[in-house]
């Protein structure tokens, strides 16, 4: 009968911008080339407030301030920027070997103070075998060998690495603080290395495509959430790079494309 109201103003912002840019050019008769750079920046922007009243004096529409017990339950402001750069080169050789190396550089103010920018290198080959004068199968139209490797990373959480303390109101109405979470000024990112081999095909005049793709995977420096002793005073756990994650495994597409005879149209 005394009911309780909750309310949550919450807002969301995602800013991001993309630049790049390719240049392509033929380097004689039998080769090309292809040059791409650019930048990326996103930044993402999270406020929320919950807030929650308690004990009503009588009937009626109910509001915040008619509650006899009002309190703000909890408030969350984030703001990740994450912003870097990337640059690749390939070379194509009578459009049927092509060869890419790239990378990344990244930061991220996830990132611990004591962890700088993180570079996550590719390099990638493909052959087109059916283009070959010595491929020996008709039905088969197409058919490209691929294989690749590279690396890439997963940020933190927007405050895992900083020492956080928890505003509480003491005896008296007076204002205190409790430790929250104890933090690492070096905790970076998960770096993931992935290797991968496989081939697509068309068959049949294209009625039937197939894609095949083995990979393994290893990610190094996993966020993983660590208990301290509870005499430091921080009783929360705390995420640190310590985690190793295997992955291996297999994927197949199978594609199919009839067109219907002309006497069933």
């Amino acid at each position: 009968p005394t009911g309780q109201y909750f309310q949550t103003l919450w807002n969301r912002q995602l800013i991001t911008v993309d630049l790049a840019s390719t240049w392509k050019q033929a380097i004689g008769t039998n080769f090309s080339s292809s040059t791409s750079i650019g930048g990326q920046l996103f930044d993402s922007r999270l406020n929320s407030t919950d807030l929650q009243g308690d004990n009503f004096a009588g009937p009626g529409v109910p509001t915040l301030l008619s509650a006899s017990l009002r309190q703000i339950t909890d408030v969350n402001q984030q703001r990740v920027i994450n912003a870097g750069f990337f640059a690749q080169q390939m070379v194509g050789w009578r459009d049927r070997l092509f060869v890419t190396a790239g990378a990344r550089v990244d930061g991220n103010s996830a990132f611990g103070k004591s962890f700088g920018l993180q570079t996550y290198p590719k390099v990638s080959v493909s052959y087109v075998l059916s283009d070959e004068g010595f491929w020996p199968l008709s039905f088969v139209e197409t058919f490209k060998l691929r294989g690749a490797i590279g690396e890439s990373g997963k940020a933190p959480g927007a405050f895992d690495a900083t020492r956080t303390w928890n505003p509480v109101a003491a005896e008296g109405g007076l204002s205190a603080f409790t430790p929250g979470q104890l933090g690492n000024p070096n905790l970076g990112p998960e770096r993931t290395r992935e290797s991968e081999i496989g081939f697509d095909a068309r068959l049949f005049n294209g009625r039937l495509g197939l894609v095949l793709t083995a990979f393994k995977a290893r990610t190094t420096d996993a966020l993983i959430n660590v208990a301290y002793p509870p005499s430091q005073g921080f009783a929360t756990n705390q995420p640190e790079n310590v985690g190793v994650i295997a992955n291996a495994g297999t994927e197949v597409q199978v594609t199919t494309n009839f067109q219907p005879a002309p006497w069933a149209r």
